[in-house]
């Protein structure tokens, strides 16, 4: 590079840094055509309409990038997380399946492999590389560390295992269905799980609850809730679908259940956003008004399931005339009465996607384009919620679509409604 292409480059590294990413790309993508042996330009081309969502246009920049540099592993990883935006996971996971031969030390596309065989239904080959995220720098903070050993499915009889949550609220209800099971195995099975989820999983027999933070009794072996999938050898045909497998007090159910209008009328449990500071909650949450659809259909009695609304929904809240229960919740136990006591939940994919699921309430899940790898690749059902239904965007950021084909189905099958 020449002096003045080694300042815009310095130019161009600052915009990015703070956020301008549209500016940046154009800098960077000078440079591409002023330095065409370079590849570190187009590179960061790449990455900056990447963060703009523009991902057809940053695969050009970096195929250029891995033309010019083949060994250039970082350019595969973000080049197969592209086309795994663009639902293209088969061809993605080949890509990180490449940066992963070219940096072998490298957890990032070891556990992007991973999470691409997952949604494709490998989970042999998928949990079996999962554990490449306690190697991610910051992720490490949400491990346990003991004098005892991990549990990777050794025997259990007469044995204590310990087991602990991670980090996202949805990912313990959605493992919790193990934890009978785990039961049958062991003398005894302590689960530690963050105070807002331990009043509901202390509803599961046989197990013993303490709060993340407390004092963990002895035991013999422990593992992270989300690493008892690839423990037990889970395939998508085995994993334990039982539901429910967690329960509402009767008392809180009945609490809620008086609240609710004459059952003629279909009551529909609604939550349209996850937690603000999630990776991907610029794609998986709504605003309430793109669901002004829903309200204008007859015989509905909607109760908002929020606990956190953003600010940008509060007045629309206050005047749609929803019930709005979600702001009293104290805990999950609260938020499994008040689902219990519905006849369905639509959610985005959430937490209230497990908690319904879990407690095997009927749930339409609400998916962005590219969705989680738990709810898989084109299916509208789940091997993990039997009562699950799942409607995804056929286009990237096309809610319209996803509430018109929800509102067509409560109008033409409410007699599915339990």
């Amino acid at each position: 590079m020449t002096q003045n292409d080694e300042a815009d480059n310095l130019r161009a590294q600052t915009l990015f840094a703070d956020g301008h990413y549209a500016e940046a790309a154009e800098i960077f993508r000078m440079l591409a055509a002023a330095v065409p042996q370079d590849p570190n330009p187009p590179y960061n081309c790449g990455v900056a309409l990447a963060k703009l969502g523009r991902f057809e246009e940053a695969l050009g920049f970096y195929r250029t990038a891995i033309t010019l540099n083949p060994a250039f592993a970082n350019a595969y990883v973000n080049f197969a997380f592209c086309l795994s935006e663009l639902g293209l996971i088969a061809q993605a996971r080949q890509g990180f399946a490449i940066a992963r031969s070219l940096a072998p030390d490298d957890p990032v596309p070891m556990l992007n492999e991973s999470i691409a065989a997952l949604a494709l239904g490998d989970y042999a080959v998928g949990w079996q590389s999962f554990s490449a995220r306690w190697r991610i720098p910051g992720y490490d903070r949400f491990r346990r560390s003991f004098d005892k050993p991990d549990w990777r499915g050794e025997n259990l009889n007469g044995k204590v295992l310990f087991l602990y949550a991670e980090q996202g609220f949805g990912d313990s209800l959605q493992m919790a269905r193990y934890l009978p099971v785990l039961v049958a195995q062991a003398a005894r099975v302590i689960v530690g799980v963050p105070p807002a989820l331990a009043g509901l999983m202390r509803g599961i027999p046989g197990i013993t609850v303490i709060v993340l933070g407390d004092t963990v009794p002895d035991f013999d072996f422990h593992a992270a809730l989300m690493d008892i999938p690839a423990a037990m050898g889970t395939s998508v045909e085995t994993i334990p679908a039982d539901v429910p497998y967690l329960h509402a007090d009767a008392a809180r159910i009945d609490f809620y259940r008086q609240r609710l209008p004459d059952a003629a009328t279909r009551r529909i449990g609604l939550a349209w956003a996850g937690r603000s500071t999630h990776g991907n909650d610029h794609n998986r949450s709504l605003a309430l008004a793109q669901l002004a659809p829903l309200f204008r259909l007859r015989n509905v009695s909607w109760v908002s399931l929020q606990k956190l609304v953003p600010d940008r929904d509060k007045e629309a809240l206050r005047d749609s005339g929803m019930m709005d229960w979600g702001q009293e919740f104290a805990d999950f136990a609260d938020a499994a009465a008040a689902v219990s006591a519905l006849d369905l939940v639509i959610t985005v994919d959430s937490a209230m996607a497990h908690l319904a699921g879990s407690l095997g309430k009927d749930v339409w899940v609400l998916l962005p384009f590219s969705a989680d790898w738990r709810w898989m690749i084109g299916r509208t059902d789940s091997p993990w919620y039997p009562t699950a239904r799942l409607f995804r965007q056929d286009r990237r950021g096309d809610w319209a679509a996803v509430i018109g084909r929800v509102a067509a189905e409560l109008g033409s099958f409410s007699s599915r409604l339990r």
